[in-house]
């Protein structure tokens, strides 16, 4: 039995026990050491992290650490050969407490926050002026009704991109699942899978409103399909929950950001390392089937929409500094932690790097509407 187990610890009461299912309890340790090994954090700095954040007895963390070792063996010498290069900052890291007030009220802190608030006040601009106030006519911000489910080709059937947004919906969310059952609802805590969550309600919703066209529209026989190039628009529809909705603006640019993050920057250093499904599956699926709606798909993609990619980036700052100002926790990504001198210097170049990635995709849809008015004409 395992009674006083949880109640010594009722902040884990959430959590897999080692006594009741030892074999979540087991693997809920490996997805957290491997966390920690994507950190860079060494063998002493795992276990004293999981002790200390996650009450994981020492000599659980030992064990399971082992077995990965045996597992892995190629990739663990590689990297027991190669000097840590951020064995000082996870020093600071230690020892720096992220609830006191020192750790907030500093000249680093300040600004760090100024650069966080700059392109959220050039967002909000951004955001008022082309979709603040409906205006008459079209707008860079205008969404019309057909757009939101039709195709960018006549030849091509709407219920082709019915079935491709359903398809990656119900894919998506089966991913999405099986992670936080397998590995807890603490996936959350990473950038990762927000963005993938906003991708499958992007989907969800886009489903919705192609299984309305499809429906709706179809069963008029005046009605036809319009392409990009068409010189007629549609009808206009001044819904905010359907232009919102329909936006696919702002996962686009958080797709490109996690995944050119996790295979640029994270996974270079775990070479070796065998990755599971899911890991795999969250940081390349979404951009697949982003691309795709995207070739399909008759939505437009103005470039002041960088504003929602930057509200979506910022939230998700302001949420970690919320966390780690009323609980001493490990931050989720290096460059996050305020205690290095260098904070601000990482906070803008993250900063700036939100316009490339957005680019990317503008580049693409741009590409898009380059053969289109070729095939057109």
């Amino acid at each position: 039995m395992c009674t006083t187990h949880h109640d010594d610890q009722p902040q884990q009461q959430n959590l897999p026990c080692l006594h009741c299912d030892p074999h979540s309890y087991i693997h809920m340790v490996q997805h957290m050491i491997e966390r920690c090994i994507i950190l860079r954090m060494s063998r002493d700095e795992c276990v004293q992290a999981l002790d200390h954040h996650a009450t994981i007895p020492p000599l659980v963390t030992l064990t399971v650490w082992r077995g990965l070792e045996r597992e892995n063996k190629d990739f663990f010498e590689e990297r027991m050969s190669i000097p840590s290069l951020l064995s000082h900052s996870q020093d600071s890291m230690a020892a720096a407490d992220t609830t006191a007030l020192s750790y907030w009220l500093n000249w680093r802190v300040f600004l760090c926050a100024l650069i966080i608030l700059a392109p959220l006040v050039l967002a909000s601009i951004l955001i008022r002026r082309y979709e603040g106030k409906r205006r008459e006519g079209v707008s860079p911000g205008t969404l019309f009704k057909h757009e939101a489910w039709s195709t960018c080709l006549k030849t091509v059937h709407p219920r082709w991109l019915l079935a491709f947004r359903v398809l990656s919906f119900v894919a998506m969310l089966s991913l999405l699942i099986a992670n936080v059952v397998i590995h807890g609802g603490g996936v959350f805590y990473f950038y990762t899978q927000w963005t993938f969550t906003l991708v499958t309600l992007y989907f969800g919703y886009g489903s919705l409103l192609s299984i309305y066209g499809c429906c709706i529209y179809n069963k008029e026989e005046s009605c036809t399909y319009t392409s990009i190039g068409d010189a007629e628009e549609g009808t206009y529809t001044p819904s905010i929950i359907l232009e919102e909705a329909a936006n696919n603006s702002k996962p686009c640019g958080a797709v490109v950001l996690t995944d050119i993050v996790f295979w640029g920057l994270i996974y270079p250093f775990t070479k070796g390392y065998r990755l599971s499904f899911l890991h795999v599956c969250m940081h390349s699926l979404n951009a697949v089937f982003l691309l795709g709606d995207t070739c399909l798909n008759s939505l437009r993609f103005p470039l002041f929409r960088i504003s929602y990619f930057a509200f979506w980036s910022c939230i998700f700052v302001a949420y970690q500094w919320i966390i780690h100002a009323f609980k001493n926790l490990w931050w989720p990504y290096q460059f996050l932690d305020l205690s290095s001198p260098y904070a601000p210097l990482w906070y803008l170049g993250v900063a700036l790097v939100h316009i490339p990635c957005f680019a990317v995709f503008a580049l693409i849809v741009k590409m898009k509407n380059s053969l289109l008015e070729r095939h057109s004409s």
